[in-house]
């Protein structure tokens, strides 16, 4: 599983992120700088300090993408022992799962939503382990053997009057 904090960065928001960032390192955190550092650009207009900061915030971000990275690796290894090549990752759940992994790793104390996202990404990776979701064509789900079958039945109620 690859995930880039460029790529969290992107999907969650500078914004968002650098609220989320700023319970986790001393300082105030220029995001530009992060967005800087995150995709390896010019740094030479921000100040040392911002740079600091930055990089501890970039840090955080990457420890939060490796603890996502190996829960994924966990789940995804049983039925992929192999690895999957990064147009799988792209075309499955996997890189959406990461992103409610890592936001809720960073997160100091978590609101309702946040915990409802990262239950429901656990819930998706179980499923993926024991085959119950497809990660794409070529994933080895196992076939499901649940038929919905949906038949008529008599009603007891007296329907007369509602014109029917």
């Amino acid at each position: 599983m690859v995930i880039t904090p460029a790529a969290v960065i992107e999907r969650i928001g500078t914004y968002e992120l650098g609220n989320i960032l700023a319970g986790r390192v001393e300082g105030d955190i220029n995001t530009l700088a992060l967005v800087a550092l995150a995709e390896g650009a010019d740094t030479s207009s921000f100040t040392a300090e911002e740079l600091a900061v930055a990089q501890a915030a970039l840090d955080r971000l990457v420890l939060a993408i490796d603890a996502a990275t190996r829960l994924i690796n966990g789940y995804v290894a049983k039925r992929h022992p192999a690895g999957l090549s990064p147009s799988e990752i792209a075309n499955s759940p996997l890189p959406d799962i990461a992103l409610v992994l890592v936001k809720y790793e960073l997160m100091v104390t978590t609101d309702e939503d946040t915990r409802n996202n990262h239950k429901a990404a656990m819930a998706q990776l179980r499923d993926i382990s024991s085959g119950a979701l497809s990660l794409g064509a070529d994933d080895p789900a196992k076939p499901s053997d649940t038929r919905l079958v949906v038949v008529g039945g008599n009603s007891r109620f007296d329907w007369g009057g509602f014109g029917l």
